[in-house]
């Protein structure tokens, strides 16, 4: 398998002909190789010749020519560099680092070898270690816009999205016209919920792209792609026609132009386009269901019940109302919740007394935030067949986004009793009557949720929120101390324990002991609009004003509508006598409060 194909597969959360990783590219395309050409020059005839035939393409003559030198001077840093980057780019990572590391132990390796190291590393799929040899790359001065680049897509598998958009932001500062940059950015910014910002990177790649040759298909059907998911298929269909003809051969394309012409009402060109998917790739189930859909709307219902046929064997042995519905329980865990409704509804449309329909649905609504809809699947659901625990929690979940505490509670507590062992919803119960202000039975909630599941950092920081609540400040300062101790050896840090024990000690005039809590907590969290908005209030009761300005502006520019923060700004205006912006902060506030902003400190 080439490099091309192994970054292909990359495990993340794109349908695959979105997740062509740019980054596989790097080993094949020209400007996409690592920022050193060749390793340090030796003057040795043999090595110079490994050059020359490195440079003129010839990898293997030039890999056996570095080898043959080897035999004699094994000691030479030069040469095993030399075959380490041969290696890497002949597809063989495992081979490249055991060259890096010979060439390591006979001199100190500098930023060009730990890129390139960084990049085998992401090629054998192991990003921790790719993460960690691109940073020093970066870190030892290698700072330019491929290895920024680089360690966003590293950053983008190992899920850390923020970081991946900083890093291609970054890399985008140095070369404003790196398409892949641009791309790469949309998709970090998608897995953020931002969509308006992810149309707009998709955007200027697909202009940027309209001047280049080869011209990539990937922004075109990244973009086709979320404007589909986003109810706007008309506007995806240029973009969705320009990538399947960039490349003919990608089924997915296909099946992509297919859905979105069945969004439109127009069944025989999705007919058109889904049979040619299922040309390319006839064993893709998720087609021949697609297909099942344009032939019923066209009238074609025996066709359609062969599709359907097809796609029940493809997809294995599971019982007919289950087994239809795995496409879009597969997209419900990559994140494409539009997508995942859009098979949903189809399939209801079919099975319109299908209990697992209806459930699935009402969850995909549940994450996209309309509980009332959500609520009515389930109602409708339950028509059919007894929801389960799970279920109940869910519905739950529904309520607490209407701020429907008590009805929270209510469907939380059943779900409890139906299966006492599920800690999560116990978290939620507990949740929901500190919502209530019910703060002494929030603390046996999740006492009992910590009896459950012991150790769970989000138990222990909530148990302290409602022992705070209760005045009772040393117990729940131990319960943060408590929480952030477990999670100390965690890659993936929680900032709430730090947060609310940094957010604690300043309401107790402990703010020079708050700083390092909230600190850590930004480290963690660096756009949380409350760490800023604490930090600001620490560093206002230490009189750093010039500090509590910025944090407190920070905030501000985070969440604009957030009251508190205005009051707080006002105050550290007035202190430092800038009456008219203290005086506007204030009207800010008062605007605010009228219109009934809260403040959602958890």
């Amino acid at each position: 398998m080439n490099a091309t194909a192994i970054i292909d597969e990359a495990r993340v959360s794109r349908p695959m002909f979105l997740c062509r990783i740019l980054l596989g590219a790097m080993v094949l395309i020209p400007g996409l190789t690592p920022a050193q050409d060749l390793p340090a020059e030796s003057n040795d005839p043999q090595l110079i010749e490994a050059r020359r035939l490195f440079a003129a393409g010839n990898l293997q003559e030039a890999e056996q020519t570095v080898r043959q030198f080897l035999l004699s001077h094994d000691a030479s840093a030069d040469a095993h560099e030399l075959l380490g980057y041969i290696l890497f780019k002949r597809n063989d990572p495992k081979s490249s680092l055991a060259e890096y590391m010979s060439a390591g132990r006979i001199r100190p390796l500098g930023a060009p070898e730990f890129e390139v190291m960084g990049c085998d590393y992401f090629l054998l799929e192991n990003y921790a270690l790719a993460d960690e040899w691109l940073t020093r790359s970066i870190e030892s001065g290698n700072k330019n816009a491929l290895a920024l680049y680089l360690l966003g897509r590293t950053k983008y598998n190992e899920r850390r999205f923020e970081e991946a958009a900083s890093f291609f932001r970054q890399s985008l500062a140095l070369d404003s016209r790196n398409i892949k940059a641009h791309t790469n950015l949309g998709r970090a910014y998608e897995q953020l919920g931002r969509p308006e910002d992810a149309l707009a990177a998709y955007r200027a790649a697909v202009a940027l792209d309209a001047s280049s040759s080869p011209a990539d298909p990937d922004p075109y059907a990244a973009l086709g792609t979320l404007l589909t998911e986003a109810s706007e298929a008309a506007q995806a269909l240029p973009f969705l026609i320009k990538a399947a003809q960039l490349a003919p051969d990608q089924p997915q394309l296909h099946r992509q132009l297919g859905k979105a012409y069945l969004d439109l009402k127009q069944p025989e060109a999705a007919r058109t386009e889904l049979e040619t998917a299922i040309r390319l790739d006839p064993q893709s189930g998720p087609a021949h269901f697609l297909l099942a859909q344009a032939y019923q709307k066209l009238g074609m219902t025996e066709q359609a019940r062969s599709e359907q046929d097809r796609y029940l064997r493809l997809s294995g042995n599971h019982s007919a109302p289950d087994d239809p519905l795995s496409e879009a329980r597969s997209l419900v865990e990559s994140g494409q919740l539009s997508s995942a409704e859009q098979v949903t509804r189809r399939y209801l449309d079919l099975h319109k007394n299908s209990a697992d329909g209806h459930y699935l649905l009402g969850y995909i609504l549940f994450k996209k935030q309309d509980a009332k809809a959500s609520l009515a699947e389930y109602t409708e659901a339950a028509r059919y067949r007894r929801p389960t625990a799970h279920d109940l929690e869910v519905v739950g979940g529904d309520y607490v986004i209407l701020h429907d505490y008590s009805d929270a509670d209510t469907w939380f507590t059943k779900s409890v009793e139906w299966d006492p062992a599920n800690w999560q919803a116990l978290y939620y119960l507990g949740r929901t009557k500190y919502n209530e202000n019910r703060f002494d039975e929030a603390v046996k909630i999740f006492m009992r949720c910590l009896e459950s599941e012991p150790k769970s950092v989000k138990a222990e920081d909530n148990l302290g929120l409602a022992l705070e609540a209760l005045g009772r400040t040393d117990e729940a300062i131990a319960a943060y101390h408590n929480a952030i101790y477990w999670q100390s050896g965690s890659a993936n840090q929680d900032s709430g324990p730090y947060l609310d024990l940094g957010a604690l000690l300043v309401t107790n005039d402990r703010s020079l002991e708050a700083l390092p809590y909230l600190q850590q907590a930004l480290a963690i969290a660096p756009q949380d609009v409350r760490v800023h908005r604490e930090l600001g209030k620490a560093y206002l009761h230490l009189n750093k004003l010039d500090q509590a300005e910025a944090e407190l502006e920070k905030s501000v520019e985070f969440a604009p509508n957030d009251a508190p923060t205005h009051f707080v700004l006002a105050q550290v205006y007035r202190k430092r006598g800038l009456t008219e912006k203290a005086r506007l902060e204030i009207e800010r506030y008062t605007k605010l409060t009228a219109a009934h902003s809260t403040d959602s400190a958890q």
